[in-house]
């Protein structure tokens, strides 16, 4: 905040581009000192092997940054496998949870984001090496409402599997869940709670109900006489 009141200006992008612009170009400082040192005098022989290590280090930081963006890029966008229209071959992903589920599969070595669905915790899906991006199972309750657990892994703890021809690859996602209620003190008189939601393959789980109508479960904070103090409900977002 300066003086008058107004907002100063983010200088960390601005700050970060000049640094990247510095580790790229900086290889061109040695190379001139070697090359003036080489026209004035002897030497500059080791300003020259300084230039070619720094420009070395930075083409290879260059192709890392792009193979990056290319990875990014084909991850971005999320195909639908249908096993109905599928002629090739495939294999069988089988879950503990037997209802409605849907797997985003990361194809290793495609490099793309595969969606596949299934019933009773089967998932067909074809050949290849796969890492599990996101689970996500529902089920239909009494009056109808259909509630969705889904969660996101970075890296499953399974890693990549192999699913061959015909195979059959389990994997633990899904229930069952355990709630932990996370308490943090805001101040003298505040306090702040969050739910977390755990279930299989160490996934931080979310709930919905009805295609995105979101749950908000209750709480009450009791003291230790178990006199209610505090009755609530949790708020998405």
């Amino acid at each position: 905040m300066d003086l008058a009141g107004g907002q100063t200006a983010d200088l960390g992008p601005a700050l970060g581009i000049l640094i990247v612009l510095g580790i790229m170009t900086g290889w061109l400082v040695p190379l001139v000192i070697g090359i003036i040192r080489r026209c004035t005098c002897a030497g500059g022989k080791g300003w020259f092997i300084l230039s070619g290590i720094w420009g070395f280090a930075a083409l290879c930081l260059i192709g890392l940054m792009g193979y990056g963006f290319y990875v990014a890029r084909q991850y971005s966008n999320v195909e639908t496998f249908d096993a109905r229209t599928y002629s090739g071959e495939t294999g069988k992903i089988v879950l503990p949870f037997k209802g409605e589920v849907a797997l985003v599969l990361r194809d290793s070595k495609n490099h793309k984001l595969l969606r596949c669905g299934g019933k009773d915790g089967i998932v067909r899906a074809p050949t290849g090496i796969y890492g599990l991006h996101r689970f996500e199972g529902s089920l239909m309750d009494e009056q109808k409402g259909r509630w969705t657990a889904g969660a996101y892994f970075f890296r499953h703890p399974a890693g990549d599997f192999t699913l061959e021809n015909d195979g059959e690859r389990t994997i633990e996602a899904g229930p069952p869940f355990v709630a932990r209620i996370v308490a943090a003190t805001k101040g003298r008189d505040e306090a702040e709670f969050n739910l977390e939601l755990t279930g299989r393959g160490e996934g931080r789980y979310t709930i919905t109900k009805d295609k995105g109508a979101l749950w908000e479960p209750g709480f009450e904070v009791l003291s230790k006489a178990g006199d209610v103090l505090w009755r609530g409900n949790f708020k998405f977002g």
